[in-house]
């Protein structure tokens, strides 16, 4: 997925392990800056809520 922050992959992919308990991997570790990946095969509820976790970080990134 490609993302229009002010933060890079890696360091984003950090903060949501570290503040949002969220696994997801950089982009950098292919070769493409400002996207990660991330597991949509799981069931609904997990899936919901994982996106909640990253709306949060995003907002919080955007707020400053």
């Amino acid at each position: 997925m490609r993302y229009n922050l002010p933060i890079g992959s890696r360091d984003l992919a950090l903060r949501l392990r570290a503040e949002k308990d969220m696994l997801v991997l950089p982009g950098d570790c292919f070769g493409l800056e400002d996207h990660f990946r991330f597991s949509s095969a799981l069931p609904e509820a997990h899936l919901d809520e994982g996106l909640a976790r990253l709306n949060a970080l995003v907002g919080e990134l955007l707020e400053g």
